[in-house]
């Protein structure tokens, strides 16, 4: 008798601004096995029914480990996975970010390591290879996962990619370099540096951003 596959419940948000991309190639800035991930703007009544879906699953987390030790329901706290976006003076401008990963290469209890891969898609379906920068509009399939830090005694939710649908692409590193994105404000005349014919894409962080495309075997539609 042939094994009963497990099928995830995923999810699709709507169009969003891209803040920070690594979706060609994982980052392996903090963590070596890799990471792939992108931060999306919105209005939050835009995503309004995906929040209040964290928010539930958040609070049915801490439920479950009070009940599994009491001691801890006056300490416990909440992590969001969303966060403000603020502008040059520190002030919330309405918008949030959330952020959606997906670890790579992921070591498994028996000792062996599944690789995840995160597929990038164009609005027929075809597999995008072109650099995904800061910028591009996209919208993520994602599940979700609900966790508890022992440490901190702190329950949060993890938004983990499975695929990307590229709406609009920035490439190249139009996106990621624009001066007010970067918090320089608007800037009116001044050096206008020679294009480059190629580039390496490097984000705030000075990771590598341009990155190879990757697929996973999922036949999902947006």
């Amino acid at each position: 008798m042939a094994a009963k596959k497990f099928t995830l419940e995923t999810f699709v948000t709507p169009p969003g601004i891209a803040r920070q991309a690594f979706l060609n190639k994982p980052s392996t800035k903090y963590d070596p096995n890799g990471v792939f991930s992108v931060k999306l703007e919105y209005d939050p009544a835009d995503v309004a029914e995906h929040i209040e879906r964290f928010n539930r699953l958040i609070e049915e987390k801490v439920a479950e480990e009070i009940r599994k030790n009491p001691k801890i329901k006056k300490i416990i706290k909440t992590a969001s996975p969303f966060t403000p976006v603020l502008d040059d003076e520190g002030d919330e401008t309405g918008k949030i970010i959330l952020n959606f990963k997906r670890k790579h290469k992921q070591k498994l209890p028996d000792g062996s390591v599944k690789v995840n891969k995160v597929k990038l898609i164009d609005g027929a379906g075809n597999a995008v290879t072109e650099d995904i920068w800061s910028g591009s509009t996209l919208q993520a399939r994602y599940f979700i996962t609900s966790y508890f830090s022992e440490k901190d005694k702190e329950v949060g939710v993890s938004l983990k990619l499975t695929h990307v649908l590229v709406i609009d692409l920035v490439s190249g590193g139009d996106g990621s370099d624009d001066p007010e994105s970067l918090g320089f404000g608007k800037v009116e005349g001044g050096y206008k540096a020679p294009k480059k014919t190629s580039a390496t894409a490097v984000d705030e962080g000075g990771d590598e951003a341009n990155d190879e495309d990757s697929g996973e075997d999922d036949n999902t539609d947006f």
